[in-house]
């Protein structure tokens, strides 16, 4: 090690003593009944504890006037020390003892003595002090009190500078020499030291190296010095003559902790730490703090978003369908969360619905999703608590307002955070943006083939491509379809080729038609109209009694899509808006296709009348 400080100190202890001044002091007593306080000796002067372990300095306090009085000597504030020097940080109480002999006066006694000792505890706390002042002057700052008597306003106060250092400047670790740093996997960390210059105001400067494995042994043998590849810094500090303080960061890669875990399990038992240590060839070496230790653990990431409760994403293989999860709003999802076994702490996570990432998410990917008012969708608490030992966090979505469209997809993002790393990579929609994940709440209606009927369904097409109505719930686009008989065309009218959906649960606030393609327009619909009717009952020949028509949609007008890729969604319709259907429970729905492009795709014809027929990939109802 450099030349340090403790090898220039002189072991014996240190007594200092102020004299008194020849003649007595004029001390103004304001009221006569009561004695006056003072110090007898300078106000200013400089205590020199370089190179000593320990020293006494003693003070006197002159009485004048009558009676008995009580002295106490107390340190002064900054902010009482400010008054009289602005420039000078006080010692703090454990930076010394004050010991007053004639703390109490009788009335013939007329002075008494102060005596403030330094141990050798108080003198490193006094270099810590140092190291925290940035450059200002530490000063013994003494103050009189009494209950009894006046105290003097010229002579009540001392304030003698301290000084620690020689000719050169002194350079240490500022703040505790070992500490515990705790990193977790996976993600770039840093951590800092803070590097004092203590005394002469001169340039200087300092290397900072790796302290050796035999050295750390002899300092603790439980201890595993870090290997220097395992981190990175800069390895030499400058300090301009103004400058007292430098900061040095070291910076671990998420490769790096991969290698200190590694180490954490080959010397299990034994400590892994960061050990640096100063040298300088123009500045002294504190040997109490020449060097710093940071024992260092990696910990595995402690909260896993494990998986989505209630998610169901079978139409996420849908053309025009995104990969976001899909939850019933009627049947809200919960966030589910492992915690690491190796984790024992105390932590908490927060969740928070953002409306505003769900904007942000349509204006940036050109999707439409709906965007639920706050209130209506959120959690049992923002802030979860888990608990020391506990292995798994169910956080549920809760229904806790009125659902303003039920037939609508919402988008909502969920902002995880904690106050530990929450591993989220096990989700697949999570890397839209840091720590949020989005799921899309919609009401599905379950459509089975059970309760799906057409009677004008072809029983096969070219040797057995058409898959019936159980084609058009099964989440498959492509060759996998509905399609009407083109051979002998089912004839109606009033229906023309339709397909039939009955409700086992009906419907009693909202619907929203949606439906499908085949990825080439060979029959493609460009008239279809969409029924609804509250029958307990109906017939295949129904006359248009008691049904309502929700609404009519052409290829020509714009109102409906011929596209061949993206699904078509008609508009939502709300129960309680239709003076129809207002209060009405709605059991069943008829999709009628009334027009089709022709099997070359050129023109427009009827079917269901004339000779044309229809196809369609997929149908799905939303609403309730």
């Amino acid at each position: 090690m450099n030349t340090t400080i403790k090898s220039l100190m002189v072991l014996a202890a240190a007594t200092v003593l102020v004299a008194g001044c020849e003649d007595e002091l004029p001390l103004v007593n304001t009221e006569e009944s009561r004695p006056v306080l003072g110090f007898e000796t300078a106000q200013t002067g400089d205590i020199d504890m370089y190179g000593k372990t320990d020293g006494t300095v003693s003070f006197m306090i002159h009485k004048s006037g009558d009676g008995a009085c009580s002295v106490n000597v107390t340190g002064m504030t900054q902010e009482q020390l400010n008054e009289y020097e602005p420039f000078y940080t006080p010692l703090t109480s454990d930076c010394y003892t004050v010991e007053v002999e004639g703390a109490s006066l009788a009335a013939d006694e007329t002075s008494s003595e102060v005596k403030v000792s330094f141990s050798e505890d108080n003198i490193s706390r006094m270099m810590d002090l140092a190291a925290s002042a940035g450059g200002r002057q530490l000063a013994l700052a003494l103050r009189i009190e009494s209950e009894d008597a006046d105290v003097d306003a010229d002579r009540g106060v001392v304030y003698w500078t301290v000084t620690l250092t020689g000719d050169r400047p002194v350079i240490r670790f500022a703040g505790e020499s070992e500490a515990s740093l705790s990193f977790y996997e996976g993600k770039d960390v840093s951590t800092s030291f803070s590097v004092a210059k203590i005394g002469n105001a001169e340039s200087c400067s300092v290397r900072v190296v790796p302290v050796s494995q035999e050295e750390l042994s002899s300092y603790n043998s439980e201890y595993v010095a870090l290997p220097s590849e395992c981190y990175s810094y800069s390895g030499e500090l400058n300090f301009l003559s103004d400058e007292f303080s430098r900061t040095l960061d070291v910076s671990f890669s998420a490769e790096n902790l991969d290698m200190v875990y590694d180490l954490m399990t080959e010397n299990e038992g034994r400590q892994i730490v960061l050990a640096l240590a100063l040298e300088s060839e123009d500045a002294e070496i504190d040997a109490d703090k020449d060097a710093a230790y940071r024992t260092v653990s990696v910990i595995k990431i402690p909260f896993t978003l494990e998986s989505i409760s209630g998610i169901d994403n079978a139409m996420n293989g849908l053309a025009g369908i995104d990969a976001l999860d899909k939850g019933d709003l009627l049947n809200l999802p919960s966030l589910v969360f492992s915690v690491a076994d190796a984790y024992d702490g105390t932590s908490s996570l927060t969740v928070k619905y953002r409306p505003d990432l769900a904007q942000r998410y349509n204006e940036t990917n050109h999707t439409s999703y709906q965007i639920l008012p706050e209130g209506v969708v959120g959690f049992d608490e923002e802030t979860i608590e888990v608990g020391a030992g506990q292995r798994s966090v169910e956080v549920p979505l809760k229904l806790i307002g009125e659902i303003p469209d039920i037939t609508a997809g919402y988008l909502f993002p969920v902002e995880i955070s904690s106050e530990v790393p929450v591993d989220m990579e096990s989700i697949g929609n999570v890397g839209i943006q840091e720590n949020v994940y989005y799921v899309v709440l919609a009401s599905e209606v379950n459509l089975t083939a059970d309760n799906l009927y057409s009677p004008c369904t072809a029983p096969s097409h070219l040797g057995g491509a058409g898959g019936g109505v159980a084609a058009l719930v099964n989440n498959i686009n492509g060759d996998d379809f509905w399609s009407s008989d083109w051979t002998a065309p089912y004839q109606s009218k009033d229906w023309h080729h339709f397909i039939q959906v009955r409700f086992p649960q009906p419907l009693t606030e909202g619907i929203r038609v949606q439906y499908w393609n085949r990825p080439y327009d060979n029959p493609m619909p460009t008239v279809v109209e969409v029924w609804v009717t509250d029958k307990e009952t109906v017939e295949e020949r129904d006359s248009r009694d008691g049904w309502v028509i929700l609404g009519s949609y052409n290829s020509n007008d714009g109102s409906l899509s011929l596209s061949a890729d993206l699904p078509w969604s008609f508009p939502s319709y709300i129960f309680s808006e239709i003076p129809e259907l207002s209060g009405k429970k709605i059991t069943y729905m008829r999709f009628c296709i009334v027009e089709t492009r022709d099997s070359g795709g050129q023109g427009s014809k009827e079917v269901g009348y004339g000779a044309s027929s229809a196809s369609l990939s997929e149908l799905k109802v939303w609403g309730n």
